[in-house]
């Protein structure tokens, strides 16, 4: 009896043991993959800093000792350890290496974007300062930088660019920039610092507060692709003048961190990069060439026939109401005259047809439903199909027939495009016969996949969108990893 008792005993305790075992190696699991938040982390190194200044030295009297540590100077030394923290963090996040420059020779600023960080804006005069700029771009010493941080994101709040090619200096001008201003509460008897960042827009048009939002902005892979002898056209037009209430919103998200994979993942040249955004007619006329004219800039960039071009367009795309053609919307573009202030798709394929080139990728994130038309029916508007006569090449498009173009606000993208760029973030499963080489055709499987893709999330919305392929893009490589 006493044997049996015993065995009973020894069997819970042995339960309890491997149960306990477990429940610490739970623990211990969610101890390791849990990371704090930046925020997090700065809290408590500022205050485990504040924490060991506050205490009083055996060699200070007491009266040295509250003036030392009165409420002024505990917020100075509150501010001093925040930068101080802030800035280790920042320096082993944000990679300066990989920087980018966007120039708006109207408003003679820069738009600097760098890998980590959110953008900022610099003024650069127009003509050599800014052409040396964007030429020196990766030689440009960067001194006296301060950071904040918003949100999760690292800002800069202080710095001063230097060319050392026309010994020229470039501060940050906040007056042309959203002004980022950290504010720090303390409560002295805790020690909690309540930490955060609050944005004042100074300035509606440079507004930054979208790209970084979508899962695919960050993360890009690393590739073998290097394409020196590629160029390519990049065009986000948002703002439209005279379409009351239908900015494509997206639009230059989508441009931005297009322009970014072309250079980080496909291996594009930054100065091989027309990037245009909100461009009118004028713009679409410069780059692509006139019926009259084709030899625009394009076409005078690309002097070597085994280059590849590639054409991006986020925007408005409509139908005319006249000749049933489908076109590009400029931005200044009165909606009920298109088919004059707009530029057709057909004459885009044709000039391009006319470049001598290895391959031409055109990829339009557009619809030619005319939901730009005011008291008319889109329906009513029927479109001519638009023929694609690249001889090397192949065009995707958004949608098929009338179907609408829709957004992905929680990404903060137009919903093909943001499938498109995570088919170029995760080559691995964009890689059907998996050999390291993701295909246009493979790009265009992933995006068009009824299970996962865009047909599957348009549904999810009450939408129908099938992206549509035109041309032979079996063989042409995107990427290489």
């Amino acid at each position: 009896m006493k044997k049996g008792v015993l065995l009973v005993v020894c069997f819970i305790w042995l339960t309890l043991h491997v149960f306990a075992q477990k429940q610490v190696a739970f623990s211990n699991e969610i101890m390791v993959t849990y990371k704090p938040t930046y925020a997090e982390q700065i809290e408590a190194t500022v205050k485990a800093k504040l924490t060991e200044w506050l205490q009083k030295d055996p060699m200070e009297k007491l009266e040295e000792y509250q003036v030392r540590v009165d409420k002024q100077n505990k917020q100075r030394k509150v501010d001093e350890f925040t930068q101080i923290v802030i800035a280790s963090i920042a320096e082993k996040v944000i990679d300066w290496s990989k920087i980018d420059a966007v120039y708006d020779s109207e408003n003679e600023t820069y738009k600097i974007t760098v890998a980590n960080m959110l953008p900022f804006l610099i003024k650069v005069p127009h003509g050599e300062q800014a052409q040396s700029f964007q030429d020196n771009l990766h030689e440009l010493i960067f001194n006296d930088i301060k950071y904040t941080l918003q949100g999760e994101e690292f800002a800069v709040t202080d710095l001063v660019i230097k060319d050392p090619f026309l010994d020229t200096e470039y501060q940050l001008d906040r007056s042309v920039q959203n002004h980022f201003v950290t504010a720090l509460d303390i409560n002295i008897g805790n020690i909690d610092i309540n930490l955060s960042s609050n944005v004042q827009k100074i300035n509606e048009r440079v507004k930054v507060i979208s790209v970084g939002n979508s899962d695919v902005d960050i993360n890009l892979p690393v590739t073998k692709s290097k394409n020196e002898n590629a160029y390519a056209v990049v065009i986000g037009n948002k703002d439209y003048k005279n379409i009351k209430g239908k900015d494509v919103d997206f639009a230059i998200n989508d441009a931005v961190m297009i322009k970014k994979y072309l250079v980080d993942v496909m291996g594009f040249m930054p100065g091989n990069v027309i990037y245009r955004e909100n461009a009118a007619k004028g713009d679409f006329e410069a780059i692509f060439g006139t019926r009259e004219n084709y030899k625009a800039e394009l076409y005078e960039l690309v002097k070597n026939p085994n280059a590849e071009v590639f054409i991006y367009y986020s925007g408005h795309g409509a139908p005319s109401q006249y000749d049933k053609k489908s076109y590009l919307v400029p931005v200044e573009c009165k909606p009920n005259n298109v088919q004059f202030g707009g530029y057709p798709t057909e004459l885009l394929y044709g000039n391009l047809a006319k470049i001598r080139t290895k391959f031409t990728t055109v990829i339009i994130d557009a619809c030619y439903s005319g939901n730009i038309y005011e008291n008319i029916s889109p329906l009513g508007i029927p479109v001519e199909e638009t023929k694609v006569e690249l001889p090397n090449g192949a065009v995707i498009t958004a949608t098929s027939s009338n179907e609408t173009a829709n957004w992905y606000p929680e990404q903060q993208h137009g919903m093909f495009t943001y499938f498109f760029l995570k088919a170029l973030q995760n080559p691995q499963k964009t890689d059907k016969n998996t050999d390291n080489k993701v295909t246009l055709d493979e790009v265009y499987d992933f995006v068009n996949d009824h299970n996962a893709g865009v047909p599957y999330q348009a549904r999810l919305i009450g939408q129908q969108q099938n992206p549509n392929i035109k041309g032979n893009a079996k063989d042409k490589i995107v990427i290489e990893y």
